[in-house]
């Protein structure tokens, strides 16, 4: 276990940069860090992923297009855990409209599951969200596949 850590450090690294940002929104990390100081941390974060995917993916072994895959896959969990933190935030705390420009409250509080389903600007982003990872997922599925039957014919000719 702690062979491969030693060995994916990088790779570890990397994704763990993904799930920063959403931390950062919701423990407040600008009331706490200031806004500056988030701005060059998602910055710095931002410049590693970059920097994984030119240059340390090549001492872990992992290739340019497993690289970009593992990009859009982290960032797609990313994104979709930002929804699910505020569909949990409402069924605890509640959820009451407020108003677009003044941001008084209006109308009735909800509680629970009817905080969740009257959230709706968080319900359109979940279903912007989920089904682009969804749909990710498949077609990664779909192209991997695709690959392995390559490669298994490919081994299957040389071999006979």
């Amino acid at each position: 276990m702690m062979e491969k850590i030693k060995n994916e450090k990088f790779s570890i690294i990397f994704a763990l940069t993904f799930f920063v940002y959403p931390v950062m929104l919701f423990c407040n990390w600008a009331y706490y860090l200031g806004d500056y100081m988030c701005v060059i941390i998602a910055v710095m974060l931002t410049i590693y992923e970059l920097v994984f995917i030119i240059f340390l993916r090549k001492k872990e072994n992992v290739g340019f297009g497993k690289s970009i895959y593992l990009f859009f896959l982290y960032a797609l969990i990313s994104l979709n855990t930002i929804p699910l933190i505020m569909f949990a935030i409402d069924f605890v705390n509640g959820h009451q409209e407020t108003a677009w420009f003044t941001g008084e409250p209006i109308g009735e509080h909800y509680y629970g599951w009817e905080a969740i389903m009257n959230d709706q600007w968080t319900q359109f982003i979940f279903k912007l969200t989920f089904p682009t990872l969804i749909f990710y997922l498949l077609i990664c599925a779909i192209i991997k596949a695709v690959l392995n039957h390559k490669k298994k014919t490919k081994e299957n000719v040389h071999s006979g």
